[in-house]
C-alpha cells in the first residue's frame, strides 16, 4: 500500500511550510519592506520594456545586464556577482555547493529563519549559538565553533529579526578563526550603511548577500550575492538555469538605475526609524531596543495580547512572542510617515 509519510525526507517531515499570518488591515507593519512605491514615471518605463519582451523565448540565463549594473554600482567585477530569486535561494545554493562534510551550519539565535529552515530541508545540521543578554554574538562560542571544521556560518548584519549590527570586530574574529563559509548578509545595509564589502580580498572565505526587497523593489524578488570570482563560479555551477524571469531582470534594470530615488527613500526611512524610536521611548513599561534596519525590535507585558489589540485597530504588526529571547516581543517596519503615526497612536493608547 502507498504510504506518503514514509517517503518524506526525515529531515522536511518535522519541517513547516512558511507562511505569513496576514489578516486584513489597512496599515501593515510586519513584513519589513519599504513603504516606498516606484514612481509611476519609473512604472511606466517598465512597462514600456515588458512590451519588448519575446515572451516565447527564455530569459538571459546570466542575467549580464543586471550583474553589469549591480558591478558599477558595488564597485567589483561582474564575474563576481551572481542574482538569484531572493536572498532564499542564493542562501540555498551556498548549502548545496559547500555543505555535506559533515559539519554544522552555524547560526546565531534569535536570526533569519530561513537560515536553518533551507538547512534542515538540505539534511544539514544545524548549530545554533544564542546571542548575549544585549542580542549581540557570543564572540568564544562561535569562534570556538567555526574552528572545527569547514562549516557555513550565516551572520545577518543588521540581524532580523533584532535590528541591531553586530560587534564587527567578533565578526572579524569569526573571519579569522573560520575553517569555512563565512556569509554576511546585508539585506538592510541601505538603513545601517556599514559593510564588510570592501574586505571581500581580504577573506576569500566571505560571501556578502544583498537584496532589492527592502528598497522598494519586494515584488521581484531578487537577491544579490557578492563573492570571489572563484568563489561565484563554484555556486554559479548549482545554480538552475533561468532562474531569473525576464520580467524580473527588465524591471530590475531600470529600477536600480534610479540609485538617487532608493537612497533619498532610505534616508527617509532612518529619519522616521528614529524619530519612531524616541517617540516609543516616551511610552512606559516597553523595552526598545536599538535598530540599525528599517524595523525597530520591543518587549512588553502580554506582547501575544498586544499583537491582537493593534489588528483590531487595523495595525498589523509582527509577533514574536515565544518561549525564549523574544518572550513578549513585537516588530514595527518604518512605514509612512501617517503610518507610523497611527501605529504609535494605537500603542500609546492599548
Amino acid at each position: 500500500m502507498f504510504d506518503l509519510e514514509k517517503l518524506i525526507r526525515p529531515q522536511v517531515r518535522d519541517l513547516k511550510a512558511y507562511h505569513v499570518n496576514e489578516p486584513s488591515v489597512d496599515v501593515k507593519l510586519h513584513a519589513n519592506e519599504s513603504p516606498c512605491n516606484l514612481d509611476k514615471s519609473v512604472v511606466d518605463k517598465i512597462s514600456a520594456e515588458i512590451q519588448r519582451i519575446d515572451f516565447n523565448r527564455y530569459p538571459d540565463a546570466a542575467c549580464e545586464d543586471v550583474r553589469n549594473i549591480l558591478a558599477g554600482q558595488l564597485s567589483v567585477e561582474k564575474d563576481q556577482i551572481l542574482a538569484g530569486n531572493g536572498s532564499d535561494e542564493l542562501i540555498q545554493m551556498i548549502i548545496m555547493a559547500f555543505g555535506g562534510h559533515g559539519s554544522p551550519v552555524i547560526i546565531p539565535h534569535p536570526t533569519f529563519s530561513m537560515y536553518k529552515n533551507i538547512a534542515f530541508a538540505m539534511g544539514e545540521e544545524v548549530k545554533v549559538i544564542p546571542l548575549d543578554e544585549n542580542f549581540d554574538l557570543d564572540r568564544d562560542a562561535m569562534v570556538s565553533e567555526v574552528k572545527k571544521g569547514p562549516s557555513i556560518t550565516f551572520i545577518s548584519y543588521p540581524n532580523n529579526p533584532t535590528g541591531n549590527c553586530f560587534s564587527e570586530e567578533t565578526i572579524r574574529d569569526i573571519l579569522e578563526a573560520s575553517k569555512g563559509i563565512v556569509v554576511i548578509d546585508e539585506a538592510y545595509f541601505d538603513y545601517s550603511k556599514k559593510s564588510f564589502l570592501d574586505s571581500l580580498g581580504a577573506y576569500p572565505h566571505m560571501i556578502i548577500l544583498r537584496t532589492l526587497s527592502k528598497i522598494g523593489m519586494a515584488s521581484l524578488r531578487l537577491g544579490i550575492l557578492i563573492a570571489s570570482r572563484s568563489m561565484a563560479d563554484i555556486i554559479n555551477r548549482v545554480r538552475l538555469p533561468y532562474n531569473i524571469g525576464s520580467l524580473q531582470q527588465r524591471a530590475a534594470c531600470i529600477a536600480l538605475k534610479e540609485r538617487e530615488r532608493i537612497d533619498r527613500e532610505s534616508s527617509i526611512i532612518i529619519e522616521e526609524r528614529e524619530r519612531v524610536f524616541a517617540e516609543m521611548k516616551k511610552i512606559e513599561n516597553i523595552d526598545i531596543f536599538n535598530s540599525h534596519s528599517n524595523f525597530i525590535l520591543f518587549r512588553i507585558d502580554n506582547g501575544g495580547k498586544i499583537f491582537d489589540k493593534l489588528v483590531k485597530k487595523g495595525v498589523l504588526v509582527r509577533n514574536f512572542d515565544s518561549e525564549g529571547p523574544l518572550k513578549n516581543c513585537l516588530r514595527v517596519t518604518m512605514g509612512t510617515p501617517l503610518e507610523n503615526d497611527i501605529f504609535l497612536s494605537n500603542i500609546k493608547n492599548i
